[in-house]
């Protein structure tokens, strides 16, 4: 149930600028938006960074204020997953710097109801550190789904902007 609110909630952070009227933090670098917004059910806010690429794909990273992983949510326009929302399945997340992987993992994706978007919850809080070091990213994906290569571009500003977010939906100073 959690995961699938929390998929709803990421189709509309991921497509439109409609929870920007709630929104308590607002910034914008290169392709980049960082936003903050109140969880309707909980007490707690949600930060976001989402980088918009020209053909309409868009990568997204989450943050919640009272928990100590994030999410990632990846949406491809040329994607066509055909399995239910919430059916879970292994992909590979491999990080770039240059032409050199920096690091390589396996993850567990779930289908969210938009079909060309998969989420990835409970990602390490380290990871922050491996997105800001790397320039590009590719997404090995399963069943004959394309992969996905995207870059990273300003992806260290993006995340201290999310940090800051953070900060102030806990009510601390920037």
């Amino acid at each position: 149930m959690w995961k699938s609110m929390m998929a709803a909630v990421a189709i509309a952070a991921m497509s439109t600028s409609a929870l920007a009227q709630s929104a308590f933090y607002e910034k914008s670098i290169h392709r980049w938006s960082i936003f903050g917004i109140p969880q309707s059910t909980t007490p707690y806010k949600e930060c976001w960074a989402r980088e918009d690429f020209d053909d309409g794909s868009q990568f997204g990273i989450n943050q919640i204020t009272d928990q100590s992983t994030m999410s990632l949510f990846v949406r491809n326009t040329n994607w066509n997953i055909t399995v239910d929302e919430g059916v879970t399945d292994q992909v590979r997340i491999n990080l770039y710097s240059g032409d050199k992987i920096i690091h390589s993992h396996p993850f567990t994706a779930t289908a969210t109801s938009d079909k060309n978007m998969i989420a990835i919850y409970g990602m390490p809080f380290e990871y922050y550190a491996l997105l800001s070091k790397a320039t590009h990213a590719r997404i090995i994906m399963p069943r004959k789904i394309s992969d996905m290569a995207f870059p990273l571009e300003n992806s260290a500003n993006a995340i201290r902007e999310i940090g800051k977010c953070l900060n102030s939906a806990r009510g601390l100073f920037n």
